[in-house]
């Protein structure tokens, strides 16, 4: 491709993304966009659903939360995995912020990408909390909100303000809703995210913010991890044993994680290449950065996303 060639697609492409940002501003909220196929629209078949969903796990005991990993696969098929990760959200101090950190599946330049929407669920409206991504924006000198159109068909987010509005229906929390950019080239140049000028500063801002809060803040990452099998581009899927050392591989990962060793944990990922394709990767890092001490892991599961050809997903 000549310089004159790609000159012109970074134009295209910037062009389109200024047209999809301006699109996305002018709406009122967040539409609640995978309602009706994700999880049911009527907000009476809603709360059944996550109140089902719910009864996969036991109530936890009550003790605080600082930081949490949550799924966003397919509501049906993570089931166990949400309820044992929303139950223990549910049994601690209802926070007054939640920071939710979620995957942009769609092609970015960014490193990360803030909306300043409230965003829409059945079970009502779930507000972002403008005054906290001011903070941000100022400690960070430049917008927040660059490529933010890519905010209307992503569930990453939706999923866990669904969840939000399910479990504080009353005085449903406000968020902070950010997604964050792949971190592949980094992964690949064997580059530590620490060393990255952009997300470094977002850490580093976002890191101020919150301890400057004096309310209750939550931050949830909301991520998958291993994509494995022909639908993600490889070869052949998992039979049973497969899976048995997907779930080994897994659990190695997540000891850096329990653990709160958001270097260890990129260093993993980084020396195989993420072969696997976790998904979560910055999510997970960036969390990890975002608080001090170990966590534990309260559940950890595989879905079949498509049963014929093997592939799977696994989160946690």
């Amino acid at each position: 491709m000549s310089g004159e060639q790609f000159d012109l697609l970074r134009r295209v492409y910037e062009a389109e993304r200024q047209r999809r940002d301006a699109a996305f501003k002018a709406l009122p909220a967040r539409p609640a966009f995978h309602a009706g196929n994700g999880y049911p629209s009527d907000p009476e078949q809603a709360r059944a659903f996550l109140d089902a969903m719910l009864a996969l796990a036991p109530v936890a005991e009550p003790q605080p939360l600082a930081r949490l990993i949550a799924p966003h696969i397919d509501l049906r098929l993570g089931a166990e995995v949400y309820a044992h990760a929303h139950r223990r959200l549910a049994s601690a101090p209802k926070p007054d912020l939640v920071v939710l950190l979620g995957v942009c599946h769609a092609y970015t330049t960014r490193r990360f990408i803030a909306c300043r929407k409230d965003f829409e669920t059945p079970l009502g409206l779930v507000h972002h909390d403008p005054a906290f991504l001011d903070s941000l924006e100022e400690k960070l000198g430049e917008s927040v909100e660059i490529d933010v159109g890519l905010h209307l068909e992503e569930h990453s987010v939706e999923f866990q303000a669904l969840w939000l509005a399910h479990l504080w229906p009353d005085s449903t929390p406000a968020i902070a809703p950010i997604l964050l950019g792949s971190v592949e080239d980094l992964i690949r140049a064997g580059q530590s995210p620490a060393e990255d000028e952009e997300l470094a500063r977002f850490v580093r801002a976002l890191r101020e913010c919150i301890a400057g809060e004096s309310r209750r803040v939550v931050v949830i990452a909301s991520v998958d991890l291993a994509h494995i099998g022909p639908v993600y581009d490889h070869t052949s899927g998992l039979d049973e044993r497969g899976e048995r050392a997907l779930r080994d591989a897994d659990r190695e990962l997540l000891e850096p994680v329990a653990a709160g060793d958001a270097e260890r944990f990129f260093d993993l990922l980084a020396l195989e290449e993420n072969a696997r394709q976790v998904c979560g990767t910055a999510p997970i890092y960036v969390a990890l950065r975002l608080g001090e001490g170990p966590g534990e892991l309260l559940r950890y599961g595989q879905g079949r996303i498509h049963p014929e050809s093997g592939s799977v997903v696994s989160f946690a």
